[in-house]
């Protein structure tokens, strides 16, 4: 194998992620793309975008806060949204765990 990169950088793939963490080595970083995940809540809020401006803007500013304390404190405000169905829960979920994957602030 020839060199391999230190950081790679993909969409939000779970499937490529894998992929690709089982075949390079554990020295090599893998982050998703925030413009990926931002373009993702963008889709799934718009029908905020009207009605409720600040509720979009505090969702869809979570890929581009450049550091993890910053992020974690927004998390909780989104966190405590509530809509009438659980695919909110379901994207705070995988922000939460995920977050160690997001490039705006992840440690390279």
């Amino acid at each position: 194998m020839g060199a391999v990169p230190r950081v790679l950088i993909i969409e939000r793939q779970l499937k490529l992620y894998q992929a690709l963490k089982d075949e390079l080595p554990a020295s090599t970083t893998i982050l998703f793309c925030y413009f990926h995940i931002l373009k993702t809540l963008k889709t799934q809020y718009q029908f905020l975008e009207k009605d409720k401006p600040s509720e979009y803007k505090l969702i869809t500013d979570l890929p581009l806060i450049d550091t993890k304390e910053e992020f974690q404190k927004a998390l909780d405000q989104v966190s405590q949204l509530k809509y009438s169905n659980d695919y909110h829960n379901l994207i705070v979920q995988k922000l939460q765990s995920e977050q160690d994957k997001m490039t705006k602030y992840a440690h390279l």
